[in-house]
């Protein structure tokens, strides 16, 4: 049996378990599951990273900047990378990780109305395909972050569930 899947079934697929359904890797998700405020701001004693917090307001700056050009706005850029990742002191870590479920959603969202041929439009300069497919892998790279903080700040099971 052939089994054919469309480019966006294999965008929604990626970004599905880069986000929430476990696979291979623990989606993004499950790296966050059960964190508090205090380890979502711990930093390691070397002081030369940046904290949970920090990645995951890195992560919901480029998925809003990608949701605002999904939307038909053009974002401004930020003045470097480093400005991405200040978490704004104003909100709770429920409110954060709230915010980065709900761009997530939005996106699928988008992603759902999209045509195949859009896929391959400019957006500005690459593909929106190539861009969602990115911000996939985006989220994989950093939930391998903040497992690896989480692992030295003892909050990380030793055995890793599959169910």
């Amino acid at each position: 049996m052939s089994m054919k899947l469309s480019r966006q079934e294999i965008l929604l697929h990626s970004m599905e378990f880069a986000f929430q359904r476990d696979g291979w890797n623990p989606p993004l998700m499950k790296a966050l599951e059960g964190l508090n405020e205090r380890q979502a701001n711990w930093r390691p004693e070397t002081g030369v990273s940046n904290t949970i917090l920090e990645i995951v307001t890195h992560l919901i700056f480029y998925k809003e900047q990608l949701l605002q050009r999904l939307l038909g706005f053009e974002p401004s850029e930020p003045s470097s990378n480093d400005v991405t990742f200040t978490a704004s002191g104003e909100q709770t870590w429920e409110q954060v990780v709230a915010k980065l479920i709900k761009v997530h959603q939005d996106i699928q969202s988008c992603l759902n109305d999209l045509q195949d041929e859009d896929l391959d439009r400019p957006f500005p300069h690459f593909p929106i395909g190539g861009q969602l497919l990115t911000l996939a892998m985006h989220d994989t790279y950093h939930t391998g972050q903040i497992i690896l903080f989480r692992k030295l700040q003892g909050s990380w099971p030793s055995n890793r569930d599959y169910s």
